[in-house]
């Protein structure tokens, strides 16, 4: 962006200014580069050199983006804000040139020096070691011992390692760590024990197995032991091989063959004080009856459990209470007689009889006790003069009270 410069640029442009000889130039040595900014068309620059010298050999695209508020950073730069808004859009380019510069004129070819003889300085120098050989008779050499190929210069895991076994390792012949382990079908004999495997001897012979078709030492291992051989105990039964192979296969597992060796009527432990038997518990998942049931069913139900209000409560009474037949309690009750005295309330008896007369239409305990006492019977006295029931009961009907019936005898 434009944002450090103060003022606007010229757009005068001078008619011929330039040289159409260096403007031809200009086009012949441009690159053109394509901005894909949308899919509606590309911005599309061609960038010349300005020197008839330079030559631009490649433009790469590095990185475009667009810029947002432009109108406004520019707004500001002039010092003049407009309102109006600015519809175009900008756009940040980035690209990498590659530029090749022509020298002004042609670089200087010197000339050699020649010197007596017709020879030039490096031919008359000395170029020394190993470039010497040639001043040097070989056959002055000092004899030196040759060495037999078959010489052993080293070792390697053991093995000697001699110059023709070097030279081997460069050519297509056998190198010597292949050529050791071809020796071992030869010298070294399968059955060799190597090491111990879960205490087998693993040979030559089986480690060579594991990699073909041949069965494995451990497998083999396996197959020479009897399947009767006991491995351990599982809830005091022996598992034997023979048991393991079974799990995975359609033969009945150690467990369950041993819980088929017993007997349904082995009693396992007790409950409610009945023996539980193995085929009890088997029943429960069965549509035969469970343990429980079939102890209750063979209790009668006569037999006495506990006591409620004084009266025995059967297992026939529990029974009912579930039933349509009367419970224990209200078979106690209808067992009792009505005359017999419960308590006493104003000095009579009430009994059975009495309470249930309460809610039925029979008299009451207490009308029932004012109604066997004679009306001339002295209750208290009044004013020197005896009250009777009598009295008492025509204070609320139409004959006249003690009192009024005394004042009129005293007056006669």
């Amino acid at each position: 962006m434009r944002l450090n410069q103060q003022e606007e640029p010229s757009n005068s442009v001078l008619a011929n200014s330039e040289n159409k000889a260096v403007q031809q130039q200009q086009t012949v040595n441009a690159q053109l580069v394509k901005v894909p900014i949308d899919e509606k068309e590309a911005i599309g620059l061609t960038v010349s050199p300005t020197y008839a010298l330079d030559d631009v050999m490649s433009v790469t695209l590095k990185a475009f983006r667009k810029v947002v508020g432009y109108d406004t950073f520019d707004s500001i730069r002039r010092g003049q804000r407009d309102e109006k808004k600015d519809t175009n859009d900008y756009y940040n380019v980035t690209v990498s040139m590659m530029v090749k510069r022509r020298p002004a004129e042609p670089a200087m070819v010197y000339e050699g020096d020649i010197f007596s003889g017709g020879k030039t300085l490096s031919k008359l120098l000395d170029k020394g070691f190993p470039y010497d050989d040639g001043d040097i008779d070989l056959t002055a050499k000092l004899a030196t011992h040759e060495k037999t190929v078959a010489q052993v210069v080293g070792k390697l895991n053991g093995e000697n390692i001699t110059k023709q076994n070097l030279k081997n390792l460069v050519t297509d012949k056998t190198t010597p760590v292949t050529g050791s382990l071809v020796q071992l079908d030869t010298e070294k004999s399968d059955a060799d024990g190597l090491f111990k495997l879960m205490d087998a001897n693993v040979t030559r012979g089986n480690l060579k197995n594991l990699v073909t078709d041949k069965p494995s030492p451990i497998t083999v291992g396996l197959a020479q032991k009897s399947d009767a051989d006991g491995l351990f105990k599982l809830m005091d039964a022996n598992v034997t091989r023979g048991n393991l192979k079974n799990l995975v296969t359609d033969k009945p597992s150690p467990i369950t063959v041993g819980l088929a060796q017993k007997s349904d009527a082995d009693g396992l432990f007790k409950l409610m004080d009945a023996n539980v038997t193995r085929g009890n518990l088997k029943n429960l998942v069965t549509d035969k009856p469970s343990p429980i049931t079939v102890g209750l069913a063979q209790k009668s139900d006569a037999d006495g459990l506990f006591k409620l209000m004084d009266a025995n409560v059967t297992r026939g009474n529990l029974k009912n209470l579930v039933t349509d037949k009367p419970s224990p309690i209200t078979v106690g009750l209808a067992q009792k007689s009505d005359a017999d005295g419960l308590f006493k309330l104003m000095d009579a008896n009430v009994t059975r009889g009495n309470l249930k007369n309460l809610v039925t239409d029979k008299p009451s305990p207490i009308t029932v006790g004012l109604a066997q006492k004679s009306d001339a019977d002295g209750l208290f006295k009044l004013m020197d003069a005896n009250v009777t029931r009598g009295n008492l009961k025509n204070l609320v009907t139409d004959k006249p009270s003690p009192i009024t019936v005394g004042l009129a005898q005293t007056k006669s």
